[in-house]
């Protein structure tokens, strides 16, 4: 079984989506985890009509505290599957096999990465550009034995999954290059040739030069002292 863990705030917009996303995919091995921060909208209705329209399994799980990387630990701790996906609630599969190929990957890999595409609805040129850029950046880097992988779709074995310890929960930006990274030294990161498509909300409201440069520091702060620069992502819906 896939354990698709999905860690929510304030994601009446976008949650839905994911889940016809998911209840078309040919792959129905699965189960749905949404760790939920407290939402203050209708994230968790939505939820749970699209869920019970579609017919999937899906878990709701309050947490307290709005911190990403522990909203997955939670999730992962409540899974029943031995292959995890941790997925961000703006991502929408066009792919019907992607489960099935994801299955596939980690039969062979301790993880998975997926190129992740502005979705084609919202891109602009200059979005189209910057998703090749860091797609690309992340192939480059895992060639080399750098590994990496995009933070909105991230698979990984359970068992080695918890080896590592999990997310950690002092990052609040940079958790994904952590767990890559640890996840690399137990065996090889299997890259997708499926693609997934994320919303470009972050992208409009920080803009590309910001974005990536809060990227960059983060990124060595994590690799430097084992801790995020920021002690939080701003969230933005």
């Amino acid at each position: 079984m896939i354990s698709i863990i999905v860690p929510t705030l304030n994601e009446e917009k976008y949650i839905g989506n994911l889940l016809i996303s998911l209840a078309r995919q040919d792959y129905l091995n699965f189960e749905v985890i949404i760790a939920d921060a407290n939402s203050e909208d209708m994230t968790r209705d939505v939820a749970e009509i699209y869920a019970q329209h579609l017919n999937i399994n899906m878990r709701f799980i309050p947490v307290t505290i709005r911190n990403t990387s522990m909203q997955r630990n939670i999730g992962a701790r409540a899974a029943f599957g031995e292959k995890l996906v941790f997925i961000d609630a703006d991502i929408i599969i066009p792919n019907r096999h992607f489960l099935k190929k994801i299955n596939h990957v980690l039969k062979r890999n301790s993880c998975a990465a997926v190129p992740v595409w502005i979705n084609p609805s919202e891109a602009r040129f200059k979005d189209r550009i910057f998703s090749h850029f860091l797609n690309g950046w992340m192939m480059l880097l895992n060639s080399i034995r750098v590994h990496n992988g995009r933070g909105a779709v991230i698979g990984a074995k359970a068992a080695e999954f918890w080896q590592t310890g999990g997310f950690d929960e002092n990052l609040a930006v940079a958790e994904d290059i952590d767990i890559f990274r640890k996840l690399g030294k137990l065996g090889n990161v299997g890259i997708m040739n499926n693609v997934v498509y994320e919303s470009s909300r972050r992208y409009m409201e920080l803009g590309y030069i910001r974005l990536f440069a809060l990227w960059i520091l983060n990124g060595i702060w994590a690799f430097l002292f084992k801790r995020s620069y920021n002690a939080q992502w701003e969230a933005i819906r």
